[in-house]
C-alpha cells in the first residue's frame, strides 16, 4: 500500500502481489469511506470510497469486516 500527496510518495507498506492499482482523486474529490478485512494482526483487503461515489478495492477478501466513515459532515 502506497499513498501520494501533492506528488509525494509515502513508503511501500505491504506484501506485493498482482499488478499495482491507482485512483486519482478528482479536483474537490476526497475519500469518505474506508473498509475492509483483516485477520491475526494483517490487512487482507482494503476497500476506499470517494465523496463523488468512486471506489478502488484492493487485496483478498478474506477475515473480518470492518468499516469507517465520518458519523456527521464537518
Amino acid at each position: 500500500f502506497q499513498l501520494s500527496y501533492e506528488g509525494n510518495w509515502t513508503t511501500v507498506v505491504c506484501a506485493s502481489y498482482g499488478s499495482p492499482m491507482e485512483m486519482t482523486l478528482h479536483h474537490d474529490e476526497s475519500i469518505v469511506q474506508v473498509s475492509g478485512k483483516y485477520d491475526s494482526g494483517y490487512i487482507f483487503e482494503l476497500m476506499f470510497v470517494t465523496s463523488q461515489g468512486r471506489s478502488l478495492k484492493v487485496g483478498q477478501p478474506s477475515g473480518i469486516s470492518f468499516n469507517f466513515y465520518p458519523t456527521h459532515d464537518g
